[in-house]
């Protein structure tokens, strides 16, 4: 992970004036960040931000304040990294989601969360805190292409108003009567995993799956 903010155990003001100058920084990024507050300082509050790290932190100044006459209002950051934003890569299946899960699952089992605070905040040392951030880190999991790409994938083969052929099989006949084979059909409608199809000779529609395509679809070729 890049890393904005190092490990820190005073840490820096968490304000307007950090968010500006760090907004450009981490607007592309999937953060994970350690934070505290001026009211309890020896509470670290770990959490993760999967889209707008900025609002998120924002949000803390907002519940929290801070004014320099009054010490008790106000956070602190005491580490902020992330990786680069990838459309690809669902939330949970992120470095910085299961960093953040294995951190809470090791807590719970040590027993070092703050009573009935959730399951964010402990209370240990800084420096234990930042070992097991290294010994749990990993990296993203690419595991599958998200719905958007997938869809725009098969809308740049599969497209309504296509003309194919189409299997006729034993249900089909059963059903509508007719002889198996291929006949003339359109695609009426394309899904992540069929595609729909209007038979020209009498207007039948036909659902088929994807793991169908290869021997239920056909190329169609005009007649010379």
């Amino acid at each position: 992970m890049r890393i904005f903010v190092e490990p820190n155990e005073i840490g820096l003001p968490l304000t307007k004036a950090f968010l500006d100058k760090n907004k450009n920084r981490v607007e592309n990024y999937r953060c994970f960040y350690i934070i505290s507050t001026n009211l309890e300082p020896d509470i670290y509050k770990i959490g993760i931000s999967c889209r707008n790290t900025i609002f998120r932190l924002n949000n803390y100044i907002l519940e929290h304040g801070f004014k320099r006459s009054n010490r008790v209002t106000g956070v602190r950051i005491h580490y902020l990294a992330g990786n680069v934003y990838n459309e690809n890569v669902e939330c949970i299946k992120t470095a910085i989601y299961k960093l953040e899960k294995s951190l809470k699952s090791y807590f719970k089992i040590k027993q070092t969360l703050v009573k009935d605070r959730g399951t964010e905040r402990v209370k240990m040392s800084f420096d234990s805190l930042v070992k097991l951030i290294k010994d749990f880190s990993v990296n993203d999991e690419i595991t599958q292409v998200r719905r958007s790409t997938r869809m725009k994938e098969i809308n740049d083969k599969w497209k309504v108003g296509d003309i194919y052929k189409v299997k006729w099989n034993e249900e089909d006949v059963e059903e509508r009567g007719g002889r198996i084979g291929y006949y003339k059909a359109k695609i009426t409608k394309v899904n992540p995993k069929s595609l729909y199809f209007e038979f020209e000779n009498d207007g039948y529609e036909k659902r088929i799956t994807d793991k169908m395509y290869n021997t239920e679809i056909r190329p169609y070729r005009k007649k010379s």
